[in-house]
């Protein structure tokens, strides 16, 4: 079973036609089998078990956060009742898989090539995770974090009753920036762009429901101690002096 899950995420990535406006990217449609899509729907983790993300759009007034992740690895499935683990440790099989990873990338050649050079990608690491947002959720425009090459975001919708919290893509404008498209937030649908300058992309502020999604980043690993930086020591650091101004 598990290959035949990767053999139809792959022919949905083979079948997503390449968007080039505003910048490369993917929308993916009936992304999983349906029987495996209500399986993971039915056993995604308890909210209990999400690890709180408190970068500055997702706060809330009262200090809290909107945004929340369960990371798809050995230590996290190992936390989720038996009943749950089979699936979810599935999902991270075939989501972090090589096969996967060389089948998106070979996607966005061009981007790479314009990106890397005829060297070629650097060596990566790939996260796996599941992403918990809010109703109250937003994140402003922004192109990416540089050590971001490829992020794949997979919608895990229960019906298709809140297309609006999909995420939109943008292009500068003469005063900011002007919105041309929104991804929609629909059922077993998803979307994958590759980071460049120009991506711009963010979530209005009309997330109105709980927003689940499944999400894949594959980052340079040379860049892993300052992602641990901005973790571990910035990020706590920003939160503590907006706690200290009120």
């Amino acid at each position: 079973m598990g290959d035949a899950l990767l053999t139809h995420v792959l022919e949905r990535i083979a079948a997503a036609p390449l968007r080039t406006e505003p910048f490369a990217h993917l929308y993916f449609e009936r992304v999983f089998p349906e029987g495996f899509y209500e399986n993971l729907l039915a056993h995604l983790p308890d909210a209990s078990l999400y690890e709180p993300l408190f970068h500055k759009d997702a706060i809330q007034a009262d200090g809290s956060t909107t945004r929340s992740t369960f990371t798809l690895d050995a230590a996290g499935i190992a936390r989720v009742p038996e009943a749950s683990r089979e699936t979810l440790r599935r999902c991270a099989d075939v989501f972090g898989s090589d096969d996967l990873r060389d089948a998106i990338f070979a996607r966005y050649g061009a981007v790479m090539r314009e990106r890397f050079g005829e060297q070629g990608v650097p060596p990566l690491e790939v996260t796996v995770k599941i992403q918990r947002d809010l109703p109250g959720y937003h994140i402003g425009i922004h192109p990416d974090t540089t050590d971001k090459v490829v992020l794949i975001q997979l919608y895990l919708a229960k019906n298709d009753a809140h297309r609006q919290m999909g995420t939109s893509l943008y292009v500068p404008a003469a005063e900011g920036f002007e919105r041309v498209a929104t991804l929609p937030f629909a059922r077993n649908t998803g979307y994958s762009f590759a980071r460049t300058a120009d991506s711009w992309h963010g979530v209005e502020p009309n997330v109105d429901a709980e927003r689940l999604s499944l999400t894949i980043n594959y980052r340079l690993r040379d860049q892993r101690f300052g992602r641990l930086l901005r973790k571990r020591v910035l990020r706590p650091l920003r939160r503590w002096s907006r706690r200290a101004r009120g």
